[in-house]
């Protein structure tokens, strides 16, 4: 989907690198109440996620980022804290693949 090997590690190294943050950045902004900006970076995973053609996990962050814009932080905060131990998950298998040499 990505095409060649540099490419996707390019875009993993990306991932690896921000989704962290971002994942402690959401849950500070849940628990300060500020569910709006936690929106923020739910979208920008939204638009990321298909890339790793996990539907599943993908259609979690689709209903979650969807949920973020009309619900309060303390109804956000548990199912994103679900989210989350997958999203960490995620991170593992993108070390892993980062880990191995380049084909």
């Amino acid at each position: 989907m990505i095409g060649a090997d540099d490419a996707l590690r390019s875009i993993l190294s990306s991932v690896w690198s921000s989704l962290p943050q971002d994942s402690a950045d959401i849950r500070k902004l849940l628990q300060a109440g500020d569910v709006h900006r936690a929106n923020r970076l739910l979208h920008a995973i939204k638009g990321y996620a298909p890339l790793f053609c996990a539907d599943a996990l993908t259609a979690e962050v689709v209903q979650i980022e969807a949920l973020s814009r009309t619900a309060t932080p303390a109804e956000v905060a548990p199912v994103f804290e679900a989210l989350d131990v997958r999203l960490q998950q995620l991170l593992a298998e993108i070390q892993a693949f980062l880990n191995t040499p380049a084909a």
